[in-house]
């Protein structure tokens, strides 16, 4: 085998191991457009004396914004993280969903937000583990 070949396919198997192995980091844009072909109505709301801008030193390290959703009448806050670590950790102390970098708040009363993103995203619901 020419070492053009190998050099080649050595080449290869290192992308497809980079990519693979790669965490997967859900963006705005996907995240948004999944929501939308499931629900079509649902409504960005954009910060307001209502609904103030997200803080994310509510959310922990790693946030980097929020976003709210109003979803059949029933609000739904989305914040994004730097990592899927954070998202989980502020799930956990949250008692929230998460999926990939995000964390879904707002629904731990609301069995039909907790469908809705188990079912688009699937969300997990971390449980806190005993100290």
């Amino acid at each position: 085998m020419k070492k053009t070949n190998i050099l080649t396919i050595f080449f290869f198997l290192f992308l497809f191991l980079a990519f693979s192995c790669a965490k997967k980091e859900l963006t705005h844009e996907k995240l948004w457009a999944m929501l939308i072909e499931k629900e079509p109505a649902a409504i960005l709301i954009m910060p307001s004396q209502q609904f103030p801008i997200i803080n994310c030193k509510d959310y922990g390290e790693g946030c980097t914004y929020g976003l709210t959703v109003n979803i059949r009448g029933i609000i739904l806050i989305l914040v994004r993280f730097q990592e899927e670590k954070h998202a989980k950790r502020a799930a956990i102390r949250l008692n929230g969903y998460y999926a990939h970098n995000w964390l879904f708040d707002n629904i731990s009363n609301e069995p039909l937000l907790q469908d809705f993103v188990k079912e688009v995203y699937q969300a997990q619901a971390p449980r806190k583990q005993s100290k």
